[in-house]
């Protein structure tokens, strides 16, 4: 029984007896068929054991365009570790060289200098041969879906296992069990043109698992939907990476994104790797000054009125948090410990991937020695203290 394929359970005599109730919360995992429910269980406790190996490796990629007029560096000296299991967001802004480096990833392009490792193999060493058979174990989706217009959802989706020569009766099989798992099974016999933004994207998730990968690159996947489509999206992705211990990679200009699905993240600038690590911890504390732009769109920006040069009884700070400490009283222990005051400008906390991660603006007010002795207080209880200055 292989981990993370879907296996049934069927027939009026199964032994396994569903009631009502439990078809209704689960009910992604229901459908009914001739009658009887088939109920599809994915079996991932071995992915639980592969966590952490090693699935991609980058080392000091780089990659020059060179034109009639000029030579533009898209990538430089780029080094970036993704273990297995792992959502791995790359972040950037237009121009960052963000989708040049997952296209560097199957060699859509071709590095100027580096290695990529893949499931410990150099895709840059292979030949045409052994990069066609490399390129069945890394699916990929892509911002405007590239979905074939002349056939239907069906036909899309089979569509990269019939260039792999998978029988017919193979294909149909693996056809419908990934429009069930995309939640599109009665839209098989639908065109793109008559499906939604997101459900098109559904389909390209599809497609892009249709030869079992063991990657999944998202190039911009969520760029041109809505909000509400977009965590629908990510949320998919996300219970594809639980259910098949599927490596996924995701380009997004979007911090929110980052946010909502990723374990660990790298922020890119000039073609560069400017800051990398675990979200919660690029959250809680940034130190890039591109990362801090980033984490404060997901924020609140702070009034220009609250900055003061001239006062020495005020002093404005963002602080950081995450963890234990943000379960405990430390705001109000320093209050009372230093007298001081303290105005919350700005806050909020998140549960970023099992990590509690919190953000404060704060105005402390009092005399000048007591403030600097509030700030040394938090930063012995393991919180981050920024001076803001416009």
């Amino acid at each position: 029984m292989k981990p993370g394929n879907p296996h049934i359970c069927e027939g009026a005599n199964s032994s396994c007896v569903f009631s009502s109730k439990m078809r209704e919360k689960h009910r992604s995992l229901f459908r009914r068929e001739r009658g009887c429910f088939i109920v599809r269980v994915y079996i991932s406790f071995d992915y639980d054991i592969e966590r952490g190996k090693s699935m991609i490796r980058i080392q000091n990629v780089s990659k020059t365009f060179t034109g009639a007029q000029d030579t533009v560096h898209a990538l430089q000296n780029v080094n970036i570790h993704v273990e297995k299991g792992d959502i791995f967001g790359i972040v950037g802004l237009s121009g960052a060289g963000k989708s040049t480096l997952v296209r560097c990833i199957n060699r859509l392009e071709e590095p100027t200098q580096g290695t990529i490792l893949v499931g410990g193999k150099d895709v840059t060493k292979l030949t045409d041969k052994e990069l066609r058979t490399m390129r069945k174990k890394i699916g990929m989706i892509f911002q405007h879906f590239n979905l074939l217009s002349c056939r239907t959802v069906a036909g899309n989706i089979a569509y990269p296992m019939e260039i792999d020569g998978v029988s017919s009766r193979d294909r149909e099989e693996r056809m419908k069990e990934l429009l069930f798992l995309v939640e599109l099974e009665d839209k098989m016999n639908v065109y793109p043109a008559q499906l939604s933004g997101g459900q098109k994207q559904r389909v390209g998730i599809a497609r892009a698992l249709a030869n079992h990968p063991d990657v999944l690159l998202c190039d911009e996947a969520t760029s041109a939907l809505d909000p509400k489509t977009t965590k629908a999206i990510l949320k998919l992705l996300k219970q594809i990476n639980e259910k098949l211990g599927l490596t996924i990679v995701i380009i997004t200009h979007e911090m929110e994104v980052i946010k909502e699905i990723c374990t660990k993240v790298a922020v890119m600038e000039g073609g560069e790797v400017v800051e990398q690590g675990w979200v919660a911890d690029v959250f809680a504390n940034p130190t890039h000054d591109t990362t801090k732009s980033f984490v404060q769109t997901v924020t609140h920006e702070v009034p220009a009125e609250f900055f003061s040069h001239q006062d020495p009884t005020k002093e404005l700070l963002r602080l950081s948090f995450k963890g234990s400490c943000a379960k405990q009283p430390i705001l109000s222990q320093m209050i009372r410990k230093f007298d001081v005051d303290a105005n919350i400008l700005l806050g909020g906390v998140d549960h970023l991937q099992q990590m509690i991660v919190g953000n404060l603006v704060v105005e402390l007010s009092g005399e000048p020695d007591k403030i600097v002795k509030a700030v040394e207080f938090l930063k012995d209880h393991q919180v981050q203290c920024e001076v803001l200055r416009l």
